[in-house]
């Protein structure tokens, strides 16, 4: 039997020294902008819209925002909750006889992270293909930024390519015909070794290419180029390619943000502010007040970065009411069907007996508990919706998921989910 490896890269938050301490005050002028960078230069890694201002504008201010970004990452597969490992692309090293990470890069998560803190407005990931060329897809994202003097800019979104078909150079020119003559000497080389040898064999890579990591590269192909079209987009804030995990673990990420902070001293600016904060019904009726909304009784009993808090928000929302109408009966040649029968599928099928949150907003992060055992992650709410849906179903779930490490713990990251034979 195969043994796994199991090797993380684990985070350590309490080498991150005065997180606190590095977000500051507000800034007002472009000297103290200038004197704030200077002073936390070499603590942190400095992200900024602008490359230099000569003034600030009037009424606005800027905010450092610190993001911390997890960097552990599963040693098997390079995934992990905030940053990936690609062996093709980033550095490693053999420790104890095995395969350790040194660099990574931000996935889709850590970048939004990165573009919400600073202020971005992302806009859909657009795909430029036409869907029909497989193993190709093309991707643009596209975003606007307030500046310092006030002006909101568009960012360049700058396209992404993703080129997975048979002989492109993004795969070192791989392809079917040429891997098989790759196994067929493989297992010339095989037969003049004793059996017992004979597994120590293996077809030499195309250019650092083997079968595998082609339909591997293929099976997420479009979540890449998603994450590479909003790396583009991050790069204009000064976001790099990839970091080393040492780095991740001991600097932060310092965000300058500029914010429009009215002055509430003005009764006039006061006035125009809380209608704002009201909507347009303040506007329309200034002595109205806005109706109250009961609280939900079931509230989220955990605190902020707390895994072990039941996530009661994704709780089913009431049935819709249908309105009566008269209806046929079934076909006469229709069968009985019972659909929350196990269906027959070679993906895992999971029970979801408890969901789970971390954090909030954009950055929560989603774990659920399965009656076979192994705790599924994801950071896409969608998914984390589908997951509550099927909470305590007999059917279950056909999940495919993939190793990831969050925290420096180990997970099972929900790649997709089957329902009726579709796939989510």
């Amino acid at each position: 039997m195969k043994q796994e490896n199991t090797a993380l890269v684990e985070r350590h938050p309490s080498s991150l020294q005065g997180v606190q301490e590095l977000a500051g005050v507000q800034i007002k002028t472009a000297a103290d902008l200038a004197e704030r960078i200077r002073q936390i230069q070499g603590q942190a890694f400095i992200l900024s819209p602008m490359a230099a201002v000569a003034a600030i504008a009037p009424g606005y201010v800027v905010n450092p925002v610190v993001v911390v970004i997890d960097p552990s990452v599963d040693a098997e597969s390079g995934a992990g909750a905030e940053v990936y490992h690609q062996s093709a692309i980033h550095k490693r090293a053999k420790r104890d006889g095995q395969w350790v990470p040194l660099e990574a890069s931000l996935n889709k998560i850590g970048l939004l992270k990165i573009l919400t803190a600073a202020g971005v407005n992302v806009y859909p990931t657009q795909r430029l293909d036409d869907g029909t060329r497989q193993h190709y897809w093309m991707m643009e994202a596209h975003g606007d930024v307030t500046d310092f003097d006030g002006r909101i800019r568009r960012l360049p979104p700058g396209p992404v390519e993703i080129d997975l078909r048979d002989g492109s150079p993004q795969i070192g020119g791989w392809t079917p015909e040429a891997w098989v003559e790759q196994e067929r000497e493989a297992d010339v080389r095989r037969a003049k070794l004793p059996k017992d040898e004979q597994w120590k064999v293996k077809a030499e890579a195309i250019n650092g290419w083997t079968f595998e990591r082609v339909l591997q590269a293929r099976k997420f192909g479009l979540r890449l180029a998603a994450a590479k079209a909003l790396n583009a987009l991050a790069r204009n804030l000064g976001v790099r390619q990839k970091y080393t995990l040492d780095e991740l673990r001991a600097k932060p990420f310092v965000i300058f943000r500029a914010s429009f902070v009215p002055d509430l001293t003005d009764p006039e600016v006061r006035r125009m502010v809380t209608a704002a904060s009201l909507g347009a019904r303040a506007l329309m009726y200034p002595g109205s007040r806005p109706q109250e909304i009961a609280a939900d009784a079931e509230t989220v009993t955990h605190g902020h970065g707390d895994p072990a808090g039941t996530f009661a928000a994704l709780a089913e929302p009431e049935p819709e009411k249908v309105d009566e109408m008269a209806t046929s009966a079934p076909p006469e040649d229709a069968r009985e069907v019972d659909l929350d029968a196990k269906l027959e599928t070679t993906t895992p099928v999971f029970h979801v007996t408890k969901m789970r949150q971390k954090g909030e907003g954009a950055g929560a992060q989603y774990f659920a508990e399965t009656a076979e055992g192994p705790t599924l992650f994801t950071a896409d709410l969608g998914v984390a919706r589908a997951l509550n849906a099927a909470r305590g179903k007999p059917s279950g779930l056909a999940i495919e998921t993939e190793k990831v490490s969050v925290g420096g713990q180990a997970y099972r990251q929900v790649v997709s989910i089957e329902a009726g034979g579709m796939k989510l």
